[in-house]
C-alpha cells in the first residue's frame, strides 16, 4: 500500500503516483467542495484510457471497486473515527490518509469478503 503523503488543505490539489509494479503513473486531482463537505476526485489512468470524475472520497476499502477487473491498483480511504473526510485539513491533521493499493491488495479484500459473506 502506498501512502499519499502530500495532501494539503488546497482547495485544488493534482498528485502523480508512480504505482509500485511499473512504475505507470496514475493522476489524482482532488477537489474539496465545501458546500458538500468533502473531497472528490478525478482518476486519470492514461494506461487503459481510464478516467473517472467526480468520486467522493468516502471511507471505504476501494473506492474503485466497480473498475477492479480493469485496474490493476485500487484507491482506499481511511479515517481513525470510521467517518468520511469531511474537513478540507483531515489529510494534514492526520484524521484521514489516502493510499494506492496494488492489485494483490485489492484481491486480497476481495476475497476476505467473500469469505465473510459465506460465513453468515
Amino acid at each position: 500500500m502506498q501512502k499519499i503523503d502530500n495532501i494539503s488543505n488546497d482547495a485544488r490539489q493534482k498528485h502523480t503516483i508512480l504505482l509500485d509494479a511499473d512504475s505507470t503513473p496514475i493522476v489524482l486531482e482532488l477537489v474539496y467542495k465545501p458546500s458538500q463537505m468533502g473531497w472528490f476526485v478525478d482518476v486519470i489512468y492514461d494506461t487503459a484510457d481510464f478516467i473517472v470524475r467526480g468520486l467522493r472520497v468516502t471511507t471505504n476499502t476501494n473506492i474503485l471497486n466497480q473498475w477492479r477487473n480493469k485496474l490493476p491498483f485500487g484507491l482506499i480511504c481511511q479515517c481513525n473515527d470510521a467517518q468520511d473526510p469531511l474537513l478540507i485539513d483531515d489529510f494534514i491533521v492526520g484524521r484521514a490518509v489516502l493510499s494506492v493499493m496494488t492489485s494483490e491488495e485489492v484481491q486480497g479484500i476481495v476475497d476476505l469478503e467473500k469469505k465473510m459473506k459465506a460465513d453468515d
